[in-house]
């Protein structure tokens, strides 16, 4: 058309003023670039790199008639650093939540791809670098440069050289701080693109789920990628290709890697030339096997919130009213630094339950908690050359699980792998020896919160492996029917909105606030809950193939371990509730978690026989009907609990007769403390029903601190 400005270029006339002065507003170097181009307007814009514009500099620029592109100078005059993605396709590969992450930070769509912008956090260098290949004979590397000192970007609402404009992703009002994870996230991606880049042509429709499946048993056979690398790389290919079946392509993952080697197969599912290519490229995964496969991640940071908003965060969107579950997953974290042995909670709840939606409210936030959606052989410490191990990464977080209850589907060896893993860092400490790298020993401590359902009370083998390591914490019944159905389609924003309010809250206090919250007689108060504890969730061996008789007398833990973890809880439970002292309440919420931890048909018999205003005389046979379980069952359940002594059995004084009728027994609890332990609020207050953790009628939730401490004995406080 003979028009020399580019398309699009008067477009934007009145707004360049108002951005120039947002940016620098932002703590930006702003400089004018010539019209429709990437070339500075001035011939000296070099001392930009040094200083900010003045008001009045961009006015002279930007005011008049808009004509000037705009730029950023990067490096330390801006406290910036520009991701520059050249494809489309490769930022989606390396950025898990593109949409989330434009929410958070300025991300701009530039022609081919997208800029993230970045402020480096701690003094972390701001060098300028590239990602991509440096000539025609090299692999393809990541198609991103680094821009950093020396460097600028062009900024919205410029119009690129071809036409397009530069613009704004999202609505994000600032430009986040990095710790540094996003760029050396960005190092690991880059080593992987070769072989992505070398997928990424046959993910199309009618050939994705043959592709998975060569390329997974690829990975693990060619590679030596373990499970989770080998999900984390082909879910950033789903990203990249627009595939949204990842559901199914994950799932495909899995079933390869449960699979022996020898099942697996290559070459018909990838044909002989992409087999070859990827043989061709595997040497650039050596490094990004050492620093692993995680999708790139901006650090977020969320507006403090009181305890009482996020609460009702969690009544408004789940129709939540007790809030036990909620305290309790929220002091584990709040007591991850506490030293001592470790806090380990099963979430328990029913598939589609609560406890998939609050534990996901935890995913993996640095210096918090490192979360997985479920756990694999070999996932903490790896045996392979090279290969990066989860457990250090741990110490001192809470390690999240969504889902602990799929490792109850895996072959018995894949159990006593995990199972065995877990029981050695349980102390703190791990030591093993593997045949291709030797001895591998860490030091790592670190709190755990596991999804279940109550088919882990079934496995025996986790109890016989683990011991009794974990404390149980039953999700509450929800009857929200009506509010699931209209949260249809929304389910993404609510999640992300009570994450937000949980990271809001949990900042607002400090790591080791438990150090000014006191425990008046700890011992005295917590001793009877682990001692019953202890005895309540022992298991009695049985013949379980023929006879089910007893095969041999149960050895019951002692009761210290479930001690320091309900002397921890109950701490972290007064933190999060904003008090500087454990009440009655949180001994309250110590039994309830005594009695989620209980084997259920167990804890069902006993609160039925302690139930002393219905049976003040014990319980007949006859009454135990009422229960609902079948009478040999029954016969089972009831010697296990007299062999334990929680249950004391007594023949009654009833004739028997010259037919000798069948002896008639009553049964009835032990102690008056195992009474009180069952159906009372044990250690003073109201009854039961009064053990929910409720909203609180104030907003005002401060952090608790040690605001009576010179009143109260120092040998009182919360010891290690």
């Amino acid at each position: 058309m003979g028009d020399a400005q580019p398309r699009g270029s008067f477009r934007y006339r009145g707004d360049f003023l108002a951005h120039a002065r947002r940016y620098a507003a932002l703590g930006c170097s702003v400089i004018p670039l010539k019209p429709g181009e990437k070339i500075p307007a001035l011939s000296r814009w070099m001392q930009y790199r040094t200083r900010l514009a003045s008001p009045q500099e961009l006015a002279s620029w930007f005011a008049n008639n808009g004509l000037h592109n705009l730029g950023i100078a990067t490096g330390k005059v801006s406290n910036l650093a520009v991701a520059d993605f050249d494809d489309m396709a490769a930022a989606r590969y390396c950025i898990k939540d593109f949409e989330g992450l434009a929410s958070k930070t300025l991300v701009v769509r530039t022609a081919k791809g997208v800029h993230v912008y970045l402020r480096p956090k701690g003094g972390l260098p701001l060098e300028s670098k590239t990602f991509r290949r440096r000539n025609a004979r090299q692999r393809a590397y990541l198609p991103v440069d680094i821009k950093g000192e020396g460097g600028y970007v062009v900024a919205p609402p410029s119009v690129h050289p071809d036409g397009p404009t530069y613009a704004q992703m999202g609505n994000a009002p600032g430009i986040v701080e990095s710790d540094g994870g996003f760029l050396l996230a960005l190092e690991s991606r880059a080593e992987e693109w070769p072989i992505v880049e070398a997928i990424l042509p046959t993910w199309r429709e009618g050939l994705r789920h043959e592709t998975v499946l060569g390329f997974a048993g690829w990975l693990r056979k060619r590679a030596g990628f373990e499970e989770d690398r080998a999900v984390a790389i082909v879910e950033g290919i789903c990203r990249a290709a627009d595939d949204d079946e990842l559901a199914d392509r994950v799932r495909a993952v899995r079933d390869t890697y449960a699979k022996l080697e020898t099942e697996i197969a290559i070459e018909p599912f990838l044909g002989t030339d992409l087999y070859a290519e990827l043989e061709k490229r595997k040497p650039q995964l050596k490094k990004a096997q050492a620093t692993g496969a995680v999708a790139a991640e901006v650090p977020e940071t969320f507006a403090p919130c009181t305890r009482a908003n996020l609460l009702a965060a969690y009544r408004d969107h789940f129709g939540l009213t007790d809030f036990y579950i909620v305290d309790v997953e929220l002091a584990t974290l709040a007591t991850s630094e506490m030293p001592g042995d470790p806090v380990w909670v099963y979430v328990l709840g029913p598939p589609s339950g609560l406890k998939t939606e609050t534990l996901r409210a935890l995913q993996t936030r640095a210096g918090w908690t490192r979360s997985l959606d479920h756990l694999t052989p070999h996932a903490l410490v790896s045996g392979l050359k090279g290969a990066a191990d989860l457990l250090p990464e741990l110490d001192g977080l809470t390690f999240v699980i969504k889902d602990f209850t799929t490792i109850l589907t895996m072959d018995a060896r894949s159990m006593v792998a995990i199972f065995g893993q877990l029981r050695s860092t349980f102390d703190g400490y791990y030591e093993d020896f593997f045949g291709s790298i030797g001895k591998k020993a860490y030091e790592s401590r670190f709190n755990l919160l596991a999804g279940v359902t109550g088919a882990i009370e079934e496995t025996y083998l986790a109890q016989a492996i683990l011991g009794q390591r974990f404390l149980i914490a039953r999700t509450p019944e929800v009857d929200n029917f009506a509010g699931a159905m209209k949260a249809t389609g929304d389910e993404e924003r609510i999640r992300e909105h009570v994450r937000a309010r949980t990271w809001g809250f949990l900042e607002t206090i400090r790591r080791d606030a438990w150090k000014d919250v006191f425990f008046v007689d700890a011992d005295t108060r917590l001793k009877p809950l682990a001692t019953f504890l202890a005895l309540a969730r022992t298991h009695v061996a049985r013949d379980r193939y023929q006879s089910f008789d007893i095969v041999s007398l149960p050895d019951p833990e002692l009761p210290f371990r479930i001690g320091k973890q309900l002397k921890k809880l109950c701490i972290g439970l007064a933190l999060v509730r904003g008090k500087s002292k454990v009440g009655d309440e949180e001994i309250e919420s110590a039994r309830r978690i005594v009695l989620d931890s209980v084997p259920s048909v167990r804890r069902m018999i006993l609160e039925f026989i302690g139930n002393a205003t219905l049976f003040p005389e014990g319980v007949t046979r006859g009454n135990l009907k009422g229960v609902g379980i079948a009478e040999r069952t029954m016969d089972r359940y009831l010697e296990d609990l007299v062999l334990l002594d929680l249950l004391k059995r007594e023949e009654t004084s009833e004739s028997r007769g010259e037919n000798l009728p069948p002896r008639a027994f009553v049964w009835y609890c032990a102690a008056p403390l195992v009474v009180e332990i069952l159906t009372t609020q044990f250690g003073g207050g109201a009854g039961s029903n009064s053990a929910q953790s409720t909203l609180p009628d104030s907003e005002d939730s401060p952090t608790a601190t040690n605001a009576s401490g010179d009143l109260t004995p120092q040998n009182e406080r919360a010891e290690p």
